[in-house]
């Protein structure tokens, strides 16, 4: 037998309960983890187990004295989220194996947890507040600040308190003294006193230099920063306060400085009412009047705040319940941040009006029904990537609790009510959600088709150009892909990014829309299909109407119609993901993955006069690009079918999961025209005629109902 890996002897030490006759105990090891790890995000904890005179019954694993894994055989392998670990740091693990005899052994992985949360207090409203990552602190012991992905670290010494490296996002960081979480953290988490002295190096650096500065719209005094910087101050004049580690004359100093921000919060010409800013900048003046009562403008500051939220979720918060800049992304940062500040208030007995916390909460069905079967949310518009199941946990399980559908879906089905809709219009956003189900846990959960399709208004300056686009994913992952944000900075690149062609819709003359107004069609819902139409005139002459017919899982129908009195290059545009290899010709795109599998195959019913190309990775013009994470951008293929005249009609079969490797023909059926067509593939059980009438215009009509006959009449 060989030694296991966590223990100084060749097998762990045995803890007998009971009399053990004869038998010998079980052994038990890990795999992995083993002692001395680091740890974050989710993780495969493995353990083997042995007994050589019976069998083994179970084996159970315990994290710091919590029980996260249970098997009844050899050998145990299990996803953990560290995250669930509380605070983080240092953090045992211990595997407990047991026999039919009934005899135990255990084995013990003393592991770091190197990324947490500490508990939040009055001094913090948002868990980021007390986010913290070991690397990222170690760092800063070296005077290396790296403040994520978005840029490159940088050595800082001195700090000078001018420093301007990269883009405004860095700025937002850096002089919002973001970092120092992250210190916070590591020394509350690893009681470790170097942690504790560079946040005061830092701190003490801070308040020599604002004590005499001159003001700066860029950096300091930037709003949004602003709001940010006061909440940092704060957490950590709080925490040292409590535990005994800050000097009566800094936090003099700490104090002032913490007013002065305040103060300047104060001032109605430096809150953003009408979008995400404004939240934290409303929320950052109510920590400092909560935790500094004694200022006399405690009571003003809280009374201004608090009228602040109020008219943001008049504002910033659509008449849906929606985050009004059309993005998936802000969204749910809007609705976590929101719900922080109710759980916060309530608990410190802030009065907070029950018109905000109501809105707040109602935020969650747009949430419930906009995050794809898998948990990722559509990077429409200014969003990211963002895994919806993956938010605060503490936050999560409050709206869970609030919300059995929004618990559902953020759990993939597996707690909850599954929700009754599986076609959603939200109307002033102009967001429709159109799923074929829900299902159980697993493959029937996330391998549900979801559509996102656009038929709203473009609304603030983080919309994109993107009128009539969708955005499709099935079977686990996104096929039909959106831009993504890439930056705010200004471009060639982040104008590619917000255009037309960057999206999945139809480009006229290969330019982009003019900012406007979309208008929703019908929104139906048969049997098993779902269907939403909508219109718009962003091309000066031209009307562009749209239908997005999901008829089932992994099976929907696109019908584009344009008109002109003039002769334009109408070229229908869709973007698949980075890792997928696409082919296309005038009747079809095929994309496939790295085994060669068909991914999504796109038919074309009509394909005269249809000319087809892909791009990737192009240049000049700017074209096939991918931007998932902030400032990266990586290629990935489009397929563009064109026509060019005075009207145009595409009809386009979306195939994906197995329909993908079993593609059904689409044929147009003459009998019903103007839109009739046979979709057929008998041996997927496939045989369905459809028929659509006046497209996008009043009296519009879906019929779908199973064809006799599998072929063109």
């Amino acid at each position: 037998m060989r030694p296991a890996p966590n223990s100084r002897y060749p097998w762990a030490v045995a803890v007998v309960l009971g009399l053990m006759g004869c038998h010998s105990p079980p052994t038990v090891y890990f795999t992995t983890p083993v002692s001395g790890d680091h740890l974050h995000e989710t993780i495969t904890v493995g353990v083997r187990a042995r007994d050589r005179d019976g069998a083994i019954k179970h084996i159970e694993v315990f994290a710091n004295g919590q029980s996260i894994a249970f098997s009844d055989k050899d050998p145990l392998n299990v996803k953990w989220d560290t995250r669930n670990v509380a605070v983080g740091g240092p953090t045992v693990l211990e595997a407990v194996a047991t026999d039919s005899s009934g005899l135990e052994t255990r084995d013990v992985a003393n592991v770091v947890i190197d990324r947490g949360t500490l508990p939040t207090d009055e001094e913090a409203i948002y868990s980021l507040a007390n986010d913290g990552d070991l690397a990222a602190a170690d760092n800063l012991l070296q005077d290396i600040w790296d403040l994520g992905a978005r840029s490159s670290p940088v050595h800082i010494a001195p700090i000078t308190w001018t420093e301007n490296y990269f883009d405004e996002y860095w700025l937002f960081l850096f002089y919002g003294l973001r970092p120092l979480a992250d210190l916070t953290w590591a020394y509350y988490a690893m009681n470790d006193t170097r942690y504790r002295d560079k946040m005061m190096e830092i701190l003490s650096s801070y308040l020599d230099y604002d004590e005499k500065r001159d003001l700066n719209y860029l950096t300091f005094e930037d709003f949004h920063t602003a709001a940010f910087r006061a909440m940092a101050l704060v957490n950590c004049y709080g925490r040292l306060s409590r535990s005994h580690d800050l000097a009566p004359e800094l936090a003099l100093r700490l104090r002032a400085a913490i007013l002065k921000v305040a103060g300047f919060l104060e001032d109605p010409a430096h809150f953003e009412g009408n979008y995400n800013h404004g939240f934290t900048e409303a929320a950052g003046l109510l920590l400092v009047a909560t935790n500094f009562p004694e200022s006399d403008r405690a009571a003003t500051w809280q009374a201004i705040a608090l009228a602040r939220l109020d008219s943001l979720m008049g504002t910033a918060v659509d008449g849906d319940n929606v985050e009004v800049e059309k993005s998936p992304f802000y969204h749910f940062y809007v609705m976590n941040f929101a719900n922080e500040i109710v759980l916060w208030a309530q608990k410190y007995g802030v009065p907070i009006s029950q018109s905000f916390i109501d809105k707040a909460l109602a935020m969650t069905r747009y949430s419930t029904y906009v995050a794809q079967p898998n948990g990722e949310v559509p990077l429409v518009g200014a969003s990211v990537e963002l895994d919806a199941r993956r938010q605060s946990r503490a936050i999560n399980e409050y709206l869970g609790t609030t919300d059995p559908r929004f618990q559902y879906t953020r759990t993939g089905g597996r707690e909850g009510v599954e929700p009754s809709l599986r076609n959603v219009l939200f109307v002033e956003s102009g967001h429709s959600i159109l799923r074929s189900g829900f299902g159980l846990p697993g493959d029937a959960y996330d391998g549900q088709t979801h559509i996102l399709f656009n038929v709203g208004p473009y609304r603030t300056k983080h919309s994109h150009l993107d009128g009539l686009s969708l955005v499709y994913a099935s079977a686990g992952q996104t096929l039909l892909t959106d831009s993504g944000l890439f930056a705010y900075d200004p471009s060639p690149e982040q104008a590619y990014f917000r255009s037309t062609a960057a999206h999945n819709t139809v480009v006229v003359d290969g330019k982009s829309q003019d900012a406007g107004v979309e208008h929703a069609g019908s929104t139906l819902t048969g049997p098993d299909w779902v269907y939403q139409s909508g219109s718009h005139r962003l091309y000066n002459s031209v009307l562009h109407r749209r239908g997005v017919l999901l008829l089932s899982r992994d099976l929907a129908l696109v019908i584009d119609r344009l008109e002109s009195l003039e002769s334009h290059d109408y070229a229908q545009t869709w973007h698949f993901p980075p890792e997928a290899a696409v082919a296309a010709d005038v009747t079809r795109a095929t994309a496939v993955d790295g085994a060669e599998h068909n991914l999504v195959v796109l038919q074309q019913a009509l394909p005269d006069q249809v000319q087809a190309e892909t791009v990737r990775g192009s240049k000049s013009p700017l074209q096939g690009w991918h931007s998932p994470v902030y400032g990266n951008m990586t290629e990935n293929t489009v397929a563009v079918f064109h026509i060019t005249g005075n009207e145009a009609t595409f009809a386009t079969l979306i195939a994906s999961g197995p329909l993908a490797e079993k593609v059904p023909r689409i044929v147009v059926d003459s009998a019903a025209e103007p839109w009739g067509f046979r979709v057929c593939k008998p041996e997927a059980g496939i045989a369905l005629a459809v028929a659509l009438g006046n497209l996008a215009v009043d009296g519009e009509s879906v019929k779908v109902v199973g064809a006799e006959e599998c072929r063109a009449p």
